[in-house]
């Protein structure tokens, strides 16, 4: 059912955006940006691999991919001085995030679609502030590993997939680099999903829901 709204939810969005920019006016343009999540966050282990044959023994800390979104949608074209707006659709992959502790391993990905709804104010063509609100759908993958101690041989595993309805909070700037060509900047927060406890054996494990709730995006754009 969850894949049945998820599919549904893509292609509504799709089919209003392609009626939008039938009906795309002088008064409005089409913005594309394209743009690079997670370029602060941390890239590394903490240990050392003591077991060649193991990906988490001895492995202490935060290993976090690099991900990206691709945005297409209406902008406003206003004068200087001026509040507009910015219809917009993206599509994001948020990568992989790994956590390990010695023999303990979690790793969680998440790709998804949003729309929102930006308000921004040009000061001028090199910097236009904006707020924004949407929705989307998240697909969520998660998995867990744990190793024995002495051996270091698997003890058990477990993993999960879900899609979540999501509604995201926005804040960036944008503006012109030269000519069409243009920059953006953006700090999103994603409200959606939640932890599940799975059953292990004889024991249980709160494994969190992989929707990444903030992320960071630079990027450049081009504007018709």
């Amino acid at each position: 059912m969850k894949k049945i709204i998820l599919a549904a939810t893509v292609a509504a969005a799709l089919s209003t955006s392609v009626m939008a920019f039938d009906l795309v006016d002088k008064d409005e343009n089409i913005v594309v940006f394209v743009g690079i999540t997670n370029v602060f966050d941390a890239d590394y282990f903490i240990g050392t691999h003591d077991y060649p044959d193991s990906t988490t023994a001895g492995h202490t800390g935060t290993q976090e991919d690099s991900g990206y979104s691709i945005s297409i949608g209406l902008e406003d074209n206003i004068d200087n001085n001026d509040f507009g707006t910015r219809k917009m659709l993206t599509y994001y992959d948020d990568g992989k995030k790994i956590y390990a502790d010695g023999n303990y391993y979690e790793a969680f990905s998440n790709k998804g679609i949003e729309a929102s709804y930006e308000i921004f104010y040009k000061i001028n063509n090199h910097l236009k502030p904006y707020i924004a609100a949407g929705i989307g759908m998240n697909d969520s993958t998660s998995e867990a590993l744990k190793r024995d101690t002495t051996t270091h041989n698997k003890k058990w595993g477990t993993s999960g997939h879900s899609y979540d309805m999501t509604g995201i909070m926005k804040l960036g700037v944008t503006g012109e680099i030269i000519a069409s060509i243009e920059y953006f900047a953006e700090y999103k927060y994603r409200a959606g999903g939640e932890s599940s406890q799975i059953d292990v054996l004889t024991a249980s494990t709160d494994l969190p829901n992989a929707v990444k709730h903030e992320t960071i995006t630079l990027g450049l754009g081009y504007k018709f």
